[in-house]
Protein backbone atom coordinates (compact mmCIF):
# COMPACT_ATOMS: atom_id res chain seq x y z
CA UNK A 1 0.00 0.00 0.00
CA UNK A 2 1.42 3.39 -0.79
CA UNK A 3 1.41 6.17 1.49
CA UNK A 4 0.22 9.27 -0.13
CA UNK A 5 3.50 12.13 0.69
CA UNK A 6 1.95 14.73 3.14
CA UNK A 7 4.33 16.98 3.20
CA UNK A 8 7.74 17.71 0.94
CA UNK A 9 10.10 20.46 1.45
CA UNK A 10 10.20 23.38 -0.78
CA UNK A 11 12.48 26.82 -1.77
CA UNK A 12 11.69 29.50 -3.56
CA UNK A 13 11.74 33.21 -3.81
CA UNK A 14 8.71 35.08 -2.52
CA UNK A 15 8.51 37.74 -5.25
CA UNK A 16 8.13 35.50 -7.79
CA UNK A 17 5.31 33.43 -6.12
CA UNK A 18 1.87 34.55 -5.26
CA UNK A 19 1.67 33.60 -1.32
CA UNK A 20 -1.64 35.32 0.58
CA UNK A 21 -2.79 34.24 3.87
CA UNK A 22 -5.37 31.35 3.68
CA UNK A 23 -9.22 32.16 3.55
CA UNK A 24 -10.35 30.05 5.92
CA UNK A 25 -7.91 31.84 8.73
CA UNK A 26 -8.49 35.89 7.63
CA UNK A 27 -10.37 36.15 11.27
CA UNK A 28 -7.44 34.92 13.00
CA UNK A 29 -5.05 36.60 10.80
CA UNK A 30 -6.36 39.97 11.29
CA UNK A 31 -6.79 39.60 15.12
CA UNK A 32 -3.44 38.79 14.94
CA UNK A 33 -2.69 42.41 12.97
CA UNK A 34 -4.93 44.15 15.53
CA UNK A 35 -2.62 42.79 18.41
CA UNK A 36 0.57 41.52 17.50
CA UNK A 37 3.40 43.85 19.50
CA UNK A 38 5.23 46.37 17.63
CA UNK A 39 8.81 44.85 17.85
CA UNK A 40 11.76 45.42 15.75
CA UNK A 41 12.27 42.38 13.17
CA UNK A 42 15.21 40.11 13.16
CA UNK A 43 17.09 40.18 9.83
CA UNK A 44 17.64 36.92 8.33
CA UNK A 45 18.98 38.00 5.18
CA UNK A 46 22.78 36.62 6.34
CA UNK A 47 21.24 33.33 7.01
CA UNK A 48 21.24 30.92 3.88
CA UNK A 49 18.12 29.05 3.58
CA UNK A 50 18.66 26.01 4.77
CA UNK A 51 18.88 27.77 8.16
CA UNK A 52 15.85 29.84 8.16
CA UNK A 53 12.42 28.79 10.08
CA UNK A 54 10.35 26.64 7.95
CA UNK A 55 6.93 27.91 7.28
CA UNK A 56 4.11 25.70 6.23
CA UNK A 57 2.35 26.53 3.15
CA UNK A 58 -0.50 24.71 1.21
CA UNK A 59 -0.32 24.34 -2.71
CA UNK A 60 -3.09 26.50 -4.31
CA UNK A 61 -3.13 26.10 -8.07
CA UNK A 62 0.27 26.84 -10.09
CA UNK A 63 2.54 29.58 -8.51
CA UNK A 64 -0.13 30.32 -6.04
CA UNK A 65 -0.17 29.24 -2.42
CA UNK A 66 -1.60 30.04 1.47
CA UNK A 67 -0.32 30.23 4.15
CA UNK A 68 -1.93 30.11 7.61
CA UNK A 69 0.18 30.64 10.37
CA UNK A 70 3.90 31.85 11.29
CA UNK A 71 1.97 35.44 10.62
CA UNK A 72 5.48 37.55 11.83
CA UNK A 73 7.87 35.32 10.27
CA UNK A 74 5.40 35.77 6.77
CA UNK A 75 5.84 39.37 7.99
CA UNK A 76 9.42 39.50 8.00
CA UNK A 77 9.44 38.09 4.47
CA UNK A 78 7.31 40.65 2.93
CA UNK A 79 8.92 43.16 4.02
CA UNK A 80 12.83 42.68 4.43
CA UNK A 81 13.54 39.18 2.80
CA UNK A 82 10.81 39.12 -0.31
CA UNK A 83 14.07 38.71 -3.24
CA UNK A 84 15.44 35.94 -1.27
CA UNK A 85 14.83 32.41 -1.33
CA UNK A 86 12.75 30.85 1.56
CA UNK A 87 12.50 27.39 2.13
CA UNK A 88 8.74 26.37 3.09
CA UNK A 89 7.05 23.10 3.72
CA UNK A 90 3.71 22.31 1.78
CA UNK A 91 1.47 20.28 3.10
CA UNK A 92 -2.05 19.35 2.27
CA UNK A 93 -4.55 21.61 3.44
CA UNK A 94 -7.45 20.32 6.04
CA UNK A 95 -9.22 23.28 6.93
CA UNK A 96 -9.85 21.99 10.49
CA UNK A 97 -6.76 22.01 10.88
CA UNK A 98 -5.00 24.98 9.51
CA UNK A 99 -7.95 26.76 11.22
CA UNK A 100 -6.66 25.80 14.73
CA UNK A 101 -2.89 26.03 13.51
CA UNK A 102 -3.99 29.69 12.96
CA UNK A 103 -5.75 30.65 15.93
CA UNK A 104 -3.00 28.88 18.06
CA UNK A 105 -0.90 31.52 16.32
CA UNK A 106 -3.10 34.47 17.26
CA UNK A 107 -2.66 32.59 21.54
CA UNK A 108 0.71 33.23 21.61
CA UNK A 109 0.03 36.90 21.77
CA UNK A 110 -1.20 36.36 24.95
CA UNK A 111 2.76 35.51 26.18
CA UNK A 112 4.01 39.15 24.90
CA UNK A 113 4.53 42.31 26.68
CA UNK A 114 2.65 45.04 26.97
CA UNK A 115 -0.99 42.96 25.60
CA UNK A 116 -3.77 44.30 25.71
CA UNK A 117 -5.59 41.08 27.46
CA UNK A 118 -8.85 42.44 28.41
CA UNK A 119 -9.88 43.62 24.09
CA UNK A 120 -7.70 40.44 23.44
CA UNK A 121 -9.57 38.03 25.35
CA UNK A 122 -12.75 39.77 24.29
CA UNK A 123 -11.88 39.64 20.44
CA UNK A 124 -11.05 35.92 20.82
CA UNK A 125 -14.32 35.01 22.54
CA UNK A 126 -16.10 36.80 20.02
CA UNK A 127 -14.80 35.53 16.96
CA UNK A 128 -12.96 32.38 17.62
CA UNK A 129 -15.26 28.96 18.09
CA UNK A 130 -15.51 28.18 21.92
CA UNK A 131 -14.16 24.51 20.94
CA UNK A 132 -11.17 25.39 19.64
CA UNK A 133 -10.61 27.83 22.29
CA UNK A 134 -10.80 25.24 24.90
CA UNK A 135 -8.90 22.78 23.04
CA UNK A 136 -5.97 25.16 22.34
CA UNK A 137 -6.01 26.43 25.56
CA UNK A 138 -6.56 22.94 27.18
CA UNK A 139 -9.33 23.74 29.56
CA UNK A 140 -12.88 22.70 30.33
CA UNK A 141 -14.55 26.59 30.34
CA UNK A 142 -13.88 30.01 29.47
CA UNK A 143 -13.76 32.27 32.11
CA UNK A 144 -11.98 35.17 32.54
CA UNK A 145 -9.77 32.99 35.27
CA UNK A 146 -9.43 30.98 32.61
CA UNK A 147 -8.03 32.63 30.43
CA UNK A 148 -5.84 34.72 33.02
CA UNK A 149 -4.33 31.25 34.00
CA UNK A 150 -3.37 30.24 30.56
CA UNK A 151 -1.91 33.55 29.61
CA UNK A 152 -0.06 33.68 33.33
CA UNK A 153 -1.32 36.42 34.12
CA UNK A 154 -2.81 38.13 37.66
CA UNK A 155 -7.07 37.79 38.17
CA UNK A 156 -6.39 41.28 39.97
CA UNK A 157 -4.57 42.94 37.40
CA UNK A 158 -6.93 41.57 35.05
CA UNK A 159 -9.90 42.97 36.70
CA UNK A 160 -8.21 45.92 37.28
CA UNK A 161 -7.25 46.46 33.28
CA UNK A 162 -11.08 45.49 32.57
CA UNK A 163 -12.27 48.45 34.97
CA UNK A 164 -10.32 50.64 33.12
CA UNK A 165 -11.13 50.02 30.02
CA UNK A 166 -15.01 49.87 30.96
CA UNK A 167 -14.18 53.35 32.47
CA UNK A 168 -12.71 54.76 29.16
CA UNK A 169 -15.61 53.30 26.87
CA UNK A 170 -17.94 55.08 28.78
CA UNK A 171 -15.83 58.48 28.86
CA UNK A 172 -16.13 58.26 25.03
CA UNK A 173 -19.70 57.21 24.83
CA UNK A 174 -21.15 60.75 26.36
CA UNK A 175 -23.05 62.67 23.90
CA UNK A 176 -21.38 65.75 22.73
CA UNK A 177 -23.05 69.00 23.55
CA UNK A 178 -23.71 70.34 20.49
CA UNK A 179 -25.69 73.62 20.90
CA UNK A 180 -23.54 75.57 18.96
CA UNK A 181 -24.63 74.15 15.72
CA UNK A 182 -28.42 75.51 16.19
CA UNK A 183 -27.09 78.72 16.78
Amino acid sequence: MSKQQSARLHSFTPSHTTLTVHPKVLSAYKTWLKYRPKTSPIHLNGIDKYHRPLTRIIYHNKNHYFYFDNFERMSNVFQYERNISQPFVIVIGNDQQVTKAAWAEVLKLCFYKNVDHVSLWEHLQEHCSATTLKELMGCDSLYNEDYCSFAGINMDQYSYAQKSLKQSKETFDLAQNTDWIDE
